[in-house]
């Protein structure tokens, strides 16, 4: 046997692995649109080493350069700053909706970002770090999926006594990634006044029994709803459909 296909790799010692991915540089800060303010979208180049593990954001309402995360003092907790993490392909943008660890986003005050990436070995740059900044504005809208799409032909009603099925035509909105069904025992226009009782990604029905509803009985009335939502945020803002409770006949009185 000759002439066969040959390959070489040069072995890389992982464990013993002292070097750092390069530092960030390409980051985007910028206020999250259509909202009330409380929310910023950030946004960075993933880094081009190949033994990647994570990315740590930090974010404060102060600038914070200059400052070096591997020197940890009394006077300056690091950890106070940190947002959070996510893994090697984060999913773009990002919500920053808290800053100094437990203090919420507010229109019009600046928002600083840094982001550190850590390699396999743990290793990672904690000084010279590329900051961003930019500040939220108050649209005046409380919803902050205003702009997902309504979702269209909802209708609900009671299957075999015991269970509301919830039907809906899928949404063409190339951004909507899944459906959250949600129901109340008064009408509602807000999600926040009702109970999250299912999601979807893929089919445009749902069945509401006693395991996601406790307080579910056919004597009563509720109200349903199905809203959609994208990589960022769920739209809450809804029209609810009415469910009527079944008659003596054991069939729905609409």
């Amino acid at each position: 046997i000759d002439e066969l296909t040959q390959a070489s790799v040069t072995p890389i010692d992982n464990l013993n692995d002292n070097t750092p991915p390069d530092r960030l540089t390409d980051i985007t800060l910028r206020d999250r649109p259509q909202d009330d303010g409380t929310a910023l979208l950030l946004e960075f180049e993933l880094s081009d080493a190949d033994d990647v593990q994570s990315y740590h954001i930090y974010a404060a309402d102060y600038n914070f350069e200059g400052g070096d995360m591997g020197a940890q003092s009394a006077s300056f907790d690091w950890d106070a700053l940190k947002f959070g993490e996510v893994g090697r392909t984060p999913n773009f943008p990002i919500v920053i909706d808290i800053v100094n660890r437990d203090i919420p986003v507010n229109p019009d005050i600046e928002v600083w970002v840094a982001v550190v990436v850590m390699d396999s070995a743990g290793n990672a740059h904690t000084d010279m770090l590329t900051l961003v900044s930019a500040s939220s504005t108050n649209e005046g809208i409380t919803d902050p999926g205003v702009y997902l799409p309504d979702i269209q032909e909802v209708e609900a009603s009671w299957e075999n006594g015991a269970t509301i099925r919830v039907d809906w035509r899928h949404s063409f909105d190339a951004s909507v990634r899944g459906y959250r069904v949600f129901i109340a025992e008064e009408a509602f226009s807000t999600t926040d006044n009702a109970t999250l009782v299912g999601d979807t990604t893929e089919d445009n029905f749902f069945e509401i029994t006693a395991g996601e509803y406790e307080r579910l009985d056919n004597g009563s009335t509720y109200y349903v709803a199905v809203v959609p939502y994208d990589e960022m945020v769920a739209k809450s803002t809804v029209e609810a459909v009415k469910v009527d409770p079944l008659n003596p006949t054991g069939s729905s009185s609409s």
